[in-house]
């Protein structure tokens, strides 16, 4: 008796841009890289060495909270997220796209607090970066 196999159908998947996250990630990296020579360094040799952009190994962003801040970060199709991460603060995440976390804690500092970077390995990232 013959049997009929068939080759299950992957699902179409429908890239979507989301300029307004793009933007706001892209901005705040921008303050960083501006206060940090060490990511403005990263973010050439990950250009140079890689072929990638250092928003692609950006975990997370731990940022100051300020006014109208959250309401950007929402309008921006991030959503608050039950993560924990520091008491009084807020974590976001984006759902429809690959975006880095962003954090948002109250009180002063720098706007830019964090900046998290994904790595396979601590040791050798800091060997590699002393």
């Amino acid at each position: 008796m013959a049997t009929a196999s068939s080759t299950p159908v992957a699902p179409s998947f429908n890239w979507k841009r989301y300029p307004e996250a793009e933007a706001l990630v892209g901005a705040l990296l921008d303050r960083a890289i501006d206060g940090s020579r060490f990511l403005g360094d990263l973010k050439q040799k990950m250009l140079s060495e890689t072929s990638t952009r250092l928003a692609d190994w950006v975990d997370y962003l731990v940022v100051t909270d300020r006014p109208g801040l959250n309401v950007r970060v929402l309008d921006a199709d991030f959503a608050k997220s039950p993560i924990p991460f520091a008491l009084g603060a807020t974590v976001y995440t984006h759902e429809g796209g690959m975006f880095p976390r962003i954090v948002v804690c109250s009180g002063a500092g720098p706007e830019i607090r964090e900046v998290g970077i994904k790595v396979e390995s601590v040791a050798d990232f800091s060997r590699a970066h002393d």
